[in-house]
């Protein structure tokens, strides 16, 4: 009598490496962000000054907002391709909240709406730019992690799961094969 597999090597290896996959995949996709992300235009002496520091930024970007300024809005964020945004009159830049390695993140409050809203800036190229959240920035804030991490867990313990329920299922049915067989 030939013994049935209770697991399938392949898939249950498949199905754990699957997250590493998909790490690859982030990370690919924040390096071509990365490569493309910024304009050399908004990196010379002029730009490098205007933006000497992180509080430079963040009020340009007060500005932009509360104006409808796409050109500050692209020039505080050093790229011509940042996402749109709503010009909203009653943003106001409230305070530096907090700092993760490079990244100075700051508070925008609306004071009509009482919604806040997280920017973040970070040096580059020997000033200081806004970064979208973006792949890019999950990645190289290291943000990823976060939500990345506990994901690859629950992940693995379905696939545990998943494979004991598989494996429990296929002994279970070689049971009942061999009581019926015999019985008959």
């Amino acid at each position: 009598m030939k013994r049935q597999k209770l697991v399938d090597r392949r898939q249950f290896i498949g199905l754990l490496i699957l997250p590493f996959i998909a790490i690859v995949v982030l990370f690919a996709v924040a390096g071509v962000q990365a490569a493309t992300r910024y304009d050399a235009t908004y990196f010379n002496a002029e730009y490098d000054a205007r933006y000497s520091s992180p509080g430079l930024v963040a009020a340009d970007l007060e500005s932009a907002l509360r104006s409808g300024d796409e050109a500050l809005w692209h020039a505080a964020h050093a790229t011509s391709y940042t996402p749109t945004f709503e010009p909203n009159p009653n943003m106001i830049f409230a305070t530096l909240l907090d700092t993760q390695g490079e990244y100075f993140n700051y508070l925008f409050f609306d004071f009509r709406t009482y919604n806040r809203y997280t920017y973040h800036v970070k040096p580059i190229g020997g000033r200081y730019a806004a970064v979208d959240e973006s792949v890019y920035y999950y990645v190289d804030s290291g943000r990823w992690n976060i939500t990345v991490m506990p994901l690859m867990y629950v992940w693995w313990l379905l696939v545990l799961l998943y494979t004991a329920i598989k494996a429990l299922s296929r002994y279970m049915a070689g049971v009942r094969d061999q009581m019926y067989r015999h019985s008959t």
